[in-house]
């Protein structure tokens, strides 16, 4: 009996031969309790993609995705209102097979992408306060943001890179 049960494990697990999804990146910047999100997925093994699972909703790919293209994969879902902002594990399911967990931030303030301007001090763009910024770092170049302050005002920057698994 066992080593029928072996040989069955065998032939199960040979036949769900497949490249398993694995996420580099997520970018989003409508991601807010409440409110209707759009995430794009980026990374290898992407073909097929048939969700993005996380805690709070589950993200089915926008209409028109090529599910052929080994690409990125733009997905989108409703955010419930009574999700808590913080980070969490998203994991990508294809046809094929599931991701390992990625973290994301779910957060209730008004979120801008890296700007292209944001690698030149003189172009640096202006944020509105409060609002969050996503987007990827690059090692060699530093980014720029300029912040309209009054004398004596004070601000806060939180980078969460760690909690998010970033090298950063």
């Amino acid at each position: 009996l066992f080593s029928a049960l072996l040989l069955s494990a065998c032939l199960r697990s040979e036949s769900a031969v497949g490249q398993v999804p694995a996420v580099t990146r997520i970018d989003s910047t409508t991601l807010r309790p409440g409110q209707h999100a759009v995430l794009t997925v980026n990374g290898a093994g992407l073909k097929n993609p048939q969700r993005v699972w996380t805690p709070y909703a589950e993200f089915r790919p926008v209409a028109g995705h090529d599910v052929n293209a080994d690409a990125a994969v733009s997905v989108e879902a409703d955010v419930t209102a009574t999700v808590i902002p913080g980070s969490y594990p998203v994991r990508v399911v294809t046809a094929q097979a599931g991701s390992s967990a990625a973290m994301i931030v779910v957060d209730e303030l008004p979120a801008h992408t890296v700007f292209d301007g944001s690698e030149v001090r003189g172009t640096a763009p202006v944020l509105t306060m409060p609002c969050g910024v996503s987007g990827q770092a690059n090692p060699t170049k530093s980014r720029f943001f300029r912040i309209p302050m009054a004398a004596a005002q004070t601000v806060t920057i939180d980078v969460i890179a760690r909690r998010i698994n970033s090298a950063l």
